[in-house]
C-alpha cells in the first residue's frame, strides 16, 4: 500500500497508531513535540517543553499490568501487579524497540496546522504543516490521511469558584502543576474535586501539610486497587457474564448490589463523601484508591461538601462552615485541545464533536482520512486497551479491510447512543461509558471475540474463562486479523501471570 498516514503524537495512543498502520502494511510517519516517546508518562520529555500534564511521583495506574498493556506484548512477569510511572515508561519503551516503532517517529516537531488539501472534496487528503523546534524550519506536506493521537488531557479545567482568582491571596495551583509533597509542608490545604487525582493529593497533601480539606460536592464511590482473593480489581469485580447480568435486572438491585460491595469496606455516608448518584448512574463517581479511607479515618484528610466562596484566606462551604487556608489544588481534569485543527474541523467542546464510535468524524467529506485515536471515554475500561482497538479500527479503514457505515447509519447510531445517554443523566451530557462497554463494541465491530457457544464445543476451558472470567486485552487477539498465537494461553493463566511479580 502507498498511503502516507501522519500520526499526531507518540504517547499511548500514537505508539499504538503506528503499530496498527504497520500491521496493516501502511508506512507511518509520527510527529512528537518533545524529545522522546511516552507522552504523559514522560515527565522529564514534557519538562522540557513546559507540556500539559506532568504525572505525580507517586501516581500508580489504577488497572493492573495486564489491562496496562497491549493485548500482543504482555508487560514481563516478574514486574508487580500494578506499575507506577517509570515501569509504564520502560514497558512503552520495551513496546517501541519490539515492533520497530521509534523509526518512525520525528521527535522535537510540532504539529502546527492540519488543514484540508485544495483537492480534499475528490481526495480526503490533508496538508500538515509541522514546525522543528530544534532548527525552527518550518514543512508542509500532503498526507492521504492524519490521525490525531495526542490525548485527551491537553487543557487544564479550572475550578469557578467565587474570589479563588481574584480574592484568594494564597497559592493556586492545578493538579497537572504539582510536582512534590513539600509544597504543602505546613500549609491547610483545599483540594478541590475528588477523582482520582484529587484523592491521591489529598493523600499526598497529608504528609506534610498542617490540615487537608477535601471538597467533595457531588460525593464519589470509593474502591480499592486490590480485590477479593488478593486480585486487582480489575481482574476480579466484572466479567462478560457480570455485564449481561446487569442488562437484565433492575437497576434499583443492580446498585443495591455495586453499594453493598463498595460499603463493605467504609461507611461513604458518614465520612462526609457519600455520592449524590447511585453506582450504575453514568453522573456517579468511582474512585480507584487505597489510601483515602484510612487518611479519612485518622483525621488526616477532612472532607468538606461544595464551596460557596473563598476569601483572602479561607474557604467558605455551602454548609456555611469556614476554614483557614494557605493553598488551594484544583483536582478539576483536563479537556481535550487540538489547536492545530479549526473549529469547524473540531469544536473545542466535546459535547459538540460529532464522532462515530468517538473517531471518525461523520460530518467530514471524508470521515475516514481524519480520526481520533485518544478521546475513548472514561470508566470504558483500560485506556491502554481502548487506544488499541481504535487505533486497529482506523487501520483496518485505512487498509479497506473495515468498511465505515453510511453517513445517514452513522449519524443514526450516534444519535441513539446520544439520546439514551442523555435520559439516563436527565438530560446532562456526561463524557462517559460503562465499564467495558466501550472497548467490547469495538472489538464486536472488528469481530475479534470468538463467539461464545462455538467455543464452548471446540474449547470449553476457554469459553470458561472468556466469559465468567476478567477481561483482558489478550481476548481481542484471539481471533480476527493480527491474531496472537500466545492469546489463549495468556488468557487462561491471567492468575499466575499478575502475582509472578510478587514471588520474586
Amino acid at each position: 500500500m502507498n498511503k502516507s498516514v501522519c500520526i499526531v503524537g507518540a504517547g499511548t495512543s500514537g505508539l499504538a497508531c503506528i503499530k496498527a498502520c504497520l500491521d496493516e502494511g501502511i508506512k507511518p510517519v509520527c510527529f512528537e513535540t518533545t524529545a522522546d516517546l511516552g507522552g504523559l508518562w514522560n515527565n522529564v520529555a514534557r519538562a522540557k517543553h513546559d507540556v500539559c500534564v506532568k504525572l505525580y511521583p507517586s501516581l500508580v495506574t489504577n488497572v493492573s499490568k495486564v489491562n496496562s498493556s497491549f493485548s500482543d506484548f504482555p508487560a514481563p512477569k516478574d514486574w508487580p501487579p500494578y506499575l507506577d510511572q517509570n515501569l509504564t515508561l520502560d514497558y512503552l519503551r520495551m513496546y517501541a524497540e519490539k515492533f520497530g516503532l521509534t523509526e518512525h517517529i520525528q521527535f522535537d516537531t510540532e504539529v502546527v496546522k492540519v488543514f484540508p488539501s485544495n483537492s480534499y472534496e475528490v481526495t480526503g487528503t490533508w496538508i500538515v504543516k509541522t514546525k522543528n523546534l530544534i532548527t525552527n524550519d518550518v514543512n508542509e506536506k500532503e498526507y492521504d490521511a492524519v490521525i490525531v493521537a495526542t490525548g485527551k488531557f491537553a487543557k487544564q479545567v479550572k475550578a469557578d469558584v467565587p474570589g479563588l482568582h481574584d480574592v484568594f491571596k494564597g497559592t493556586v495551583i492545578h493538579s497537572g502543576d504539582y510536582t512534590d509533597q513539600e509544597i504543602f509542608r505546613d500549609k491547610s490545604v483545599l483540594v478541590i474535586g475528588c477523582s482520582a487525582s484529587g484523592c491521591d493529593l489529598a493523600c499526598d497533601a497529608a504528609v506534610t501539610a498542617k490540615n487537608v480539606f477535601l471538597c467533595a460536592r457531588s460525593g464519589t464511590w470509593l474502591a480499592p486497587r486490590i480485590h477479593t482473593n488478593g486480585l486487582p480489581l480489575d481482574l476480579s469485580a466484572a466479567n462478560r457474564f457480570t455485564r449481561a447480568l446487569l442488562a437484565w435486572i433492575p437497576a434499583w438491585l443492580a446498585n443495591s448490589m455495586f453499594k453493598n460491595v463498595l460499603e463493605a469496606r467504609m461507611n461513604h455516608e458518614a465520612c462526609g463523601i457519600l455520592s449524590q448518584y447511585p453506582p450504575t448512574n453514568k453522573l456517579a463517581t468511582i474512585t480507584i484508591t487505597d489510601e483515602l479511607p484510612i487518611k479519612i479515618y485518622s483525621g488526616r484528610v477532612k472532607t468538606r461538601p461544595g464551596i460557596e466562596r473563598v476569601t483572602d484566606n479561607h474557604v467558605i462551604f455551602e454548609n456555611s462552615a469556614k476554614e483557614k487556608i494557605d493553598m488551594v489544588v484544583m483536582a478539576t481534569g483536563y479537556k481535550a485541545h487540538f489547536p492545530f485543527l479549526s473549529e469547524d474541523v473540531f469544536p473545542d467542546d466535546i459535547e459538540n464533536a460529532r464522532l462515530y464510535k468517538w473517531i471518525f468524524p461523520m460530518e467530514l467529506k471524508h470521515p475516514s482520512t481524519l480520526t481520533f485515536v485518544c478521546l475513548f471515554p472514561p470508566g470504558s475500561g483500560s485506556a491502554m486497551t481502548s487506544a488499541e482497538l481504535q487505533a486497529r479500527f482506523v487501520g483496518q479503514v485505512l487498509s479497506g479491510k473495515t468498511k465505515l457505515p453510511s453517513k445517514k447509519s452513522m449519524r443514526n447510531k450516534w444519535r441513539e447512543s446520544r439520546d439514551l445517554l442523555l435520559q439516563n443523566t436527565r438530560g446532562r451530557f456526561v463524557f462517559k461509558e460503562g465499564l467495558f462497554e466501550y472497548q467490547e463494541d469495538l472489538a464486536q465491530e472488528l469481530r475479534l471475540i470468538p463467539p461464545f457457544f462455538k467455543l464452548l464445543f471446540t474449547d470449553p476451558r476457554l469459553a470458561f474463562k472468556l466469559y465468567f472470567g476478567p477481561v483482558v486485552p489478550y481476548h481481542y487477539r484471539l481471533c480476527g486479523n493480527h491474531s496472537w498465537e500466545q492469546a489463549r494461553d495468556r488468557s487462561l493463566n491471567i492468575t499466575d501471570e499478575i502475582m509472578s511479580g510478587m514471588k520474586k
